[in-house]
């Protein structure tokens, strides 16, 4: 799960929430209606980061996971930071908090099928 957050830095962040979404993956953002399934997330992503002169960064850090008893549905929560640069290129970052809750596909890897932050004041 920790190598989304690679994904992200390398290739960018709609191609990492594209590439771990579940199917029917679902995210959920402050003020906004759900973003549904692998396509809407990834198109709903570029226009995020399309709407910056300069790619933002985002980083996340689980404080918690645990695994279903059975083996097949789990989640994460930790914290949340949105980088990007304002109009005269000074960095600007946003905090938060995150929940993600993945499902074991039935090729073994684990992709997410709920995902949702809430914007906190910095640490």
């Amino acid at each position: 799960m920790w190598i989304c957050t690679q994904v992200a830095s390398e290739k960018g962040i709609s191609q990492a929430f594209y590439q771990y979404a579940d199917q029917k993956a679902i995210i959920l953002r402050q003020g906004q209606f759900p973003w549904k399934g692998p396509e809407e997330i990834k198109e709903n992503w570029q226009k995020v980061v399309g709407s910056f002169s300069n790619p933002p960064q985002l980083s996340w850090k689980p404080t918690k996971a645990e695994i279903a008893r059975s083996g097949d549905l789990g989640y994460t929560f930790g914290t949340y930071e949105f980088t990007a640069l304002d109009s005269l290129d000074n960095p600007s970052i946003s905090y938060g908090n995150y929940v993600t809750v993945w499902k074991k596909q039935d090729d073994g890897s684990w992709k997410y099928v709920l995902d949702g932050g809430a914007a906190t004041p910095a640490p």
